[in-house]
């Protein structure tokens, strides 16, 4: 019942980035939009089909 959700996070504005399943003890998962200079990528655990807006504080964050 629950997903992964990837996000770039733009200054103060997050969108949504894609979704993926953990199949494997790691995955390479493709972002569905650029990540701009300056900007950051999170990944939360959302309801399965992801969300509009995180719903949870985010398990891995990189350049945030």
């Amino acid at each position: 019942g629950k997903t992964y959700a990837l996000w770039v996070a733009e200054g103060d504005q997050v969108v949504p980035a894609g979704v993926f399943d953990a199949q494997h003890e790691r995955d390479v998962v493709r972002l569905t939009r650029p990540v701009p200079p300056g900007s950051g990528v999170a990944v939360t655990v959302e309801d399965d089909g992801g969300a509009d807006a995180p719903t949870s504080d985010p398990i891995f964050t990189a350049g945030i």
